[in-house]
């Protein structure tokens, strides 16, 4: 294993162009478009893992004959872990950064489109067991 600190990034990127065999229309509930970044920095010395990561969806067909969509959006996470001793480890994530919401819950008759669960919290311990060999 690499003990030298390290900057990563990841992506991947999803085209989507899905049609009815019958109808020739386009399906539902598909996004076109969907794809995730990531950029993540390890110091194995410092026993340290940090990592942002965002995931976006284009805006998607909800009724292929009336024509309406759904709202496109993207999401932020960040993470933070630090090894403390023989195994112990702190870590820290904030999910949805941004706080993103379905633009739809805010018009004068709310409706929604995706679930939306708000920006989250999370902190915790972690202890691995690692066994002889």
């Amino acid at each position: 294993m690499d003990d030298r600190p390290g900057l990563r990034a990841r992506g991947a990127y999803t085209y989507l162009s899905a049609k009815d065999d019958n109808s020739g229309l386009a399906l539902t509930q598909r996004l076109r478009h969907q794809g995730f970044g990531m950029g993540e920095y390890v110091n194995r010395r410092w026993g340290l893992i940090t990592n942002i990561r965002g995931t976006f969806f284009s805006n998607w067909l909800l009724n292929a004959a009336a024509g309406t969509r759904g709202f496109g959006y993207g999401i932020w996470d960040a993470y933070a872990s630090k090894e403390i001793r023989g195994g112990l480890q702190a870590f820290g994530a904030i999910d949805n950064l941004g706080n993103s919401r379905d633009q739809k819950l805010s018009l004068p008759t709310p409706t929604y489109d995706r679930p939306d669960y708000g920006q989250m919290w999370r902190l915790g311990m972690r202890y691995n067991f690692h066994r002889s060999e």
